[in-house]
């Protein structure tokens, strides 16, 4: 569709009608949106779905729990490269380190935007999560903001998806990240027996 007044083109309604043709195959936000409210109960924090699309991530679903501070880091529908978030870490562990360099060099005008000391934190998260197996951004992004996520693979071991949860430093350190890891964990389990994999 062509915008009258300022004659840019945007996506028409076809598109909309497209997805709900192929929402029933890939009906990811179905699928997701109960370990997500499951997460975000237990956590009482922010949980994030975030499906691989090449060398990006993009957020399928969120679901806020019932800590009063919120950390929504990603809007629903926001697409952003993986080596810049918890959940996109996570897939990037899972990962041959050929893959994740491609996508590193597939992510490198996005990442133009940052100042030095900004891309060696991306550099640190990155290399904590590879060593941990899982994505762990404690403050490297976002100040006074922490984030844990855990990769979703398919049956050839390969990263398609990751559940995250963002929060506040305090909530996010001690025994109380091993326990939100666990969940995440236990949650992920669940899902591969509906088929998220």
């Amino acid at each position: 569709m062509q915008d009258a007044s300022t004659r840019r083109y945007r996506l028409g309604r076809m598109v909309f009608e497209l997805g709900l043709a192929v929402r029933e195959e890939f009906d990811w936000e179905a699928l997701c949106t109960p370990i997500l409210q499951r997460v975000a109960e237990i956590t009482g924090d922010t949980a994030f779905f975030n499906l691989r699309s090449g060398h990006e991530s993009i957020c399928i679903a969120r679901c806020e729990g019932g800590y009063p501070l919120k950390a929504l880091t990603v809007e629903v529908g926001g697409r952003r490269p993986l080596c810049v978030s918890a959940g996109g870490a996570a897939m990037l562990a899972h990962m041959p380190q050929s893959e994740v360099d491609k996508v590193m060099h597939a992510s490198a005008s996005y990442l133009k935007r940052f100042d030095a000391d900004r891309l060696q934190a991306i550099e640190r998260l990155l290399a904590e999560s590879r060593k941990l197996g899982y994505g762990y951004n404690s403050e490297l992004i976002i100040p006074s903001v922490c984030a844990i996520g855990v990769a979703i693979c398919n049956q050839a071991g390969e990263p398609i998806a990751a559940i995250s949860v963002a929060t506040i430093k305090s909530r996010l350190s001690g025994p109380r990240k091993q326990e939100v890891l666990d969940t995440l964990r236990r949650e992920t389990r669940l899902g591969d027996s509906i088929e998220v994999r």
